[in-house]
């Protein structure tokens, strides 16, 4: 199984910025892991261990096969990793990986599924649930209420790089349960520099955080380079050390890119549904 290599701390992989060739026969061997803990001792996380709770969703919306006919198949595939892998899976591998199975016949689509899960366990390190998906899945369920933006906000100078000093909650505010999202968030890949947009979604109980300051912060991630998990890891770590709510989910919903959108849920309580989605995703 091909695994990245690291430089200077810094991860190099086979594929990403490079031209591609479209592979059409079933090929795991694509497939290129990331280490969690190499990322997470950079936001001083201790041995790559994630303290509380949390997943990584994937959905692939660019998977075909063939049946045994030879008449094609088509299905989008989720993918939900397990936050305390040692591994996750690099993005564009993953997409050559699935146009692999182009031209793959499979007795069954169970079989599929079975494969896709398989390989992606093996380079993540934990098992993986894959679940193949009807074309017309219908993923609003999953929708949160758009209610609480804080896009709006005026921010007298926008920042230039995430400061957690921004952070703060009202002292004299009453203990409730909060949500506030943007659709505004934006970061980029640390190894190709392309843009990534989410919408994040912060819930928490807790006293009333300053929605100034979180606006005034999660803005500062525009051009910050990082992984889409150790991002969200990020913002859930300032926001947990700067504001001290009870309870906290980060929910980062990004938009897709290859055919992928990937979304990163972290919280310290079971509590929190990890079933969530943007509109725009």
């Amino acid at each position: 199984m091909t695994t990245k290599r690291e430089s200077a701390g810094q991860p190099t992989f086979s594929h990403l910025g490079k031209a591609s060739e479209s592979p059409t026969e079933y090929s795991p061997e694509l497939l290129e892991s990331i280490s969690r803990q190499v990322q997470r001792e950079q936001i001083g996380l201790p041995n790559g261990h994630w303290p509380h709770f949390g997943v990584d969703v994937w959905v692939a919306h660019e998977l075909t096969w063939l049946d045994v006919s030879g008449a094609p198949r088509i299905a989008l595939v989720r993918l939900e990793i397990p936050c305390n892998s040692p591994n996750i899976v690099e993005s564009k591998s993953v997409k050559l990986y699935l146009q692999s199975f182009t031209e793959t016949r499979f007795e069954q689509d169970a079989d599929v599924e079975a494969s896709i899960g398989k390989d992606i366990s093996t380079v993540c390190g934990a098992d993986v649930n894959a679940e193949l998906l009807g074309m017309g899945h219908d993923f609003r369920k999953g929708f949160f209420v758009l209610d609480e933006s804080i896009d709006r906000l005026e921010i007298p100078t926008p920042p230039t790089q995430p400061d957690s000093s921004s952070l703060s909650s009202k002292s004299a505010g009453k203990i409730g349960v909060r949500a506030r999202h943007t659709h505004a968030f934006r970061c980029v890949c640390p190894v190709t520099g392309q843009p990534d947009f989410a919408t994040v979604l912060v819930e928490y109980c807790g006293r009333p955080m300053v929605d100034s300051g979180l606006r005034t912060y999660l803005m500062g991630y525009r051009n910050h380079a990082g992984f889409h998990e150790t991002t969200i890891e990020q913002i859930f770590i300032d926001i947990e050390t700067g504001c001290e709510p009870k309870l906290l989910c980060v929910s980062g919903l990004f938009l897709r890119r290859g055919g992928i959108d990937i979304s990163v849920f972290r919280a310290n309580s079971s509590e929190f549904d990890s079933n969530r989605r943007s509109p725009r995703q």
